[in-house]
């Protein structure tokens, strides 16, 4: 189903990145509004925009750290197959495939889409726990996917973030 395929996709972006020394940056509390094909939502000013090889700009990534994926926000427009409209059924259709494949996150379906929190520890970007957050929005034959990372080690920089980031999604007009 599109949506394996999907998160299959985000958990390869989130996976290709890595944790650097940094020094910690000061957090602020400024955000931009950004636009993804038409969706739009704040994003902190304290994470910085990553150029990206998309020449059709299906996809936005910002970082607290260069090319690290694990403090990040990434999101993507995909466009969907069919005419048929969206519905609390496919949401809650949707939330029941990722529970079976994050068993250990927790979930919630919305007429439009749907909202995933899971943390825990991925081997392969080290030792550190790392929380995510993802929401799912459909609109017409357009699904805007944005995942929101951190670390442990960043939870007091950036988890005050994710509440107002995902608040603030909205759909074309």
């Amino acid at each position: 189903m599109i949506w394996t395929t999907l998160v299959a996709l985000l958990i390869a972006l989130t996976a290709s990145g890595c944790k650097k020394d940094t020094p910690e940056p000061k957090p602020e509390g400024a955000f931009r509004q950004v636009t993804l094909k038409g969706f739009s939502y704040i994003c902190p000013t304290i994470l910085k925009p990553v150029q990206l090889a998309d020449r059709e700009q299906k996809a936005q990534l910002f970082t607290l750290y260069g090319d690290d994926v694990t403090n990040s926000i990434a999101c993507s427009v995909k466009e969907l197959e069919g005419d048929d409209d969206f519905t609390l059924e496919d949401a809650e259709e949707a939330l029941a495939e990722l529970l079976r494949e994050f068993p250990d996150a927790t979930g919630q379906a919305y007429p439009d889409g749907v909202l995933l929190r899971k943390s825990g520890v991925n081997p392969q970007l080290g030792k550190e726990n790392i929380y995510m957050t993802m929401r799912l929005m459909v609109s017409g034959n357009k699904l805007f996917t944005l995942v929101f990372n951190y670390t442990e080690s960043n939870k007091v920089i950036l988890s005050k973030y994710v509440d107002p980031v995902i608040n603030s999604i909205q759909a074309p007009k």
